[in-house]
């Protein structure tokens, strides 16, 4: 049974995403002239990669508009079913927008590795740490007042970070470090980021009344 209702509840969000699939592909179009004409392509990458933080908050957007939540909860749909659902159409999109920016990246930027992982992997992480902060704000205030919430804590967070990146006296202790150390590094604070995004999320709509 729940096997069954975890799929009907990715197949929802999968057609939502259908409906807003003409309005990501014009932007993708508008991105790629302007990157083609500006011969600047790393903006390529950094816009695939926020398609998975859009997608989440539309299919949020979406039940909320629809008042799905009240229905869902009427049925076997249990709360956490609903949560995992979100955070699996975000990796759905992640992996498909990851392996888009891979093959844009190899073939229109020449650079080394380290910087077309760069480029792969920045976006990335930028990505999934903004989803985990989106979905559970947005569970927590709604989809308007968590929207412009995670907006504030972007900027704040992105200000904070570049200012004690820029006050380091001495960097190349971290440009030395091994690509595979960073990558692991990296994934692994990931990973914990989500999974706590995962159980707060969850507790979040298991105290909510709808």
């Amino acid at each position: 049974m729940e096997k069954s209702i975890f799929k009907a509840l990715f197949y929802k969000d999968l057609l939502l995403m259908k409906h807003q699939g003409k309005s990501l592909i014009i932007l993708l179009i508008i991105f790629s002239g302007i990157s083609i004409l500006g011969k600047d392509y790393t903006l390529l990458p950094m816009f695939i990669n926020i398609l998975p933080v859009t997608v989440v908050l539309s299919t949020i957007g979406g039940d909320d508009i629809a008042k799905f939540y009240p229905f869902a909860f009427s049925t076997p749909i249990t709360r956490k079913a609903l949560v995992q659902s979100k955070f699996l159409i975000q990796g759905f999109v992640l992996i498909i927008s990851s392996v888009l920016s891979f093959v844009i990246i190899n073939l229109l930027i020449k650079g080394t590795f380290g910087q077309k992982a760069a480029l792969i992997g920045i976006p990335m992480i930028v990505s999934i740490l903004t989803n985990a902060l989106m979905i559970p704000l947005v569970y927590k205030f709604g989809i308007t007042q968590g929207r412009y919430i995670l907006m504030v804590l972007f900027f704040g967070f992105f200000s904070v970070g570049s200012y004690a990146f820029s006050s380091i006296p001495n960097t190349e202790f971290f440009n030395n470090l091994p690509i595979g150390l960073i990558s692991a590094i990296v994934i692994l604070i990931s990973v914990i980021i989500i999974w706590m995004s995962y159980k707060v999320s969850v507790k979040i709509m298991e105290n909510k009344e709808f």
